[in-house]
């Protein structure tokens, strides 16, 4: 049985094998059990900043696990992460923001140069969560630790839209492309049933 919405692609595996790692980082090993809690985190740390369906969330991470549970919990609010591209130029993920209107943005704790260049070339004054060295930012895993790990499940139709990444913008400005919960399963279940993956595999992620 597949999930409505993308934020729970692992439920099965959450059920079968909660503590069955989910997630390796270097030393880091992130359990089933303890995604699907942090993601339930991320979840209430953003309805707190006043974040709901539909509205749109900034995502600046280099490779690294608190991407993945925010583009989660995103999704499980019915808000819509907006992964932004690391390669790109300042001026473009100026753009991007500008263009997206986000209701705020989550930043890794190494991005304190490309959040203040980004939002200054912006205008953006939305709210920042980023354990990075910015006055004005709302503390992301201390944030995380005081959100609960419960989170009411809503329903999910098809058609909404799950995520908006952004093109390179190689041959004009970047567009905004918006994939659909309903698509990004499908095309989830396709690649795992013709690749014939299960649970002996793992995956290298770049994010």
């Amino acid at each position: 049985m597949l999930p409505d919405n993308l934020g729970y692609v692992f439920e099965q595996p959450l059920k079968l094998a909660p503590k069955s790692p989910a997630v390796l980082q270097g030393e880091l090993v992130i359990t089933y059990e303890e995604l699907d809690q942090r993601s339930n985190r991320a979840a209430n740390l953003m309805l707190g900043v006043g974040i709901g369906a539909g509205d749109r969330v900034a995502l600046l991470f280099n490779n690294d696990y608190r991407f993945l549970e925010c583009m989660l919990g995103a999704m499980r609010l019915g808000a819509i992460p907006v992964p932004l591209n690391t390669r790109m130029s300042d001026e473009a993920l100026a753009y991007v923001l500008t263009d997206c209107n986000p209701k705020a943005l989550i930043a890794g704790p190494d991005m304190s140069e490309r959040v203040v260049a980004i939002t200054q070339r912006a205008q953006a004054g939305i709210p920042i969560i980023t354990d990075a060295a910015l006055p004005s930012a709302m503390a992301y895993e201390i944030s995380m630790q005081n959100s609960s790990t419960t989170l009411e499940r809503r329903r999910t139709e098809p058609d909404e839209i799950c995520m908006l990444p952004y093109t390179s913008g190689s041959t004009g400005k970047p567009k905004g492309v918006m994939l659909t919960h309903g698509g990004q399963i499908w095309n989830t279940d396709v690649i795992r049933k013709a690749a014939m993956l299960d649970d002996s595999d793992r995956a290298l992620v770049a994010v």
